[in-house]
């Protein structure tokens, strides 16, 4: 990968795919993946428009999707049980058990 300031650029392969399972015909893809996607601003669920123009792709998120990494949220229930179980190991540490 190449960073010179706001602009990084990756190079990647374009691949064959099979357009129907036993079909001999093909289109080519590619796929992209990486944290940079998101620090890019494409979150999962984002929808995103492709726009083809002089043998270029321009990529734009049109929504915003998701965090990949949302804080941790414990269920109620979940806590619950943690409380619990503290004061079980709590009651057995004091001798009370």
């Amino acid at each position: 990968m190449k960073n010179n300031g706001n602009l990084s650029t990756r190079k990647i392969t374009v691949q064959a795919k099979y357009l129907d399972s036993g079909s001999r015909r093909m289109t080519s893809q590619f796929l992209l993946s990486g944290m940079w996607l998101e620090d890019a601003g494409f979150k999962p669920g984002a929808i995103v428009e492709v726009v083809v123009r002089n043998g270029e792709l321009i990529l734009k998120p049109l929504t915003e999707g998701r965090d990949m990494n949302p804080p941790d949220k414990m269920s109620r229930r979940k806590q619950l049980g943690i409380e619990k179980m503290t004061r079980m190991a709590e009651a057995i540490a004091a001798g009370q058990v």
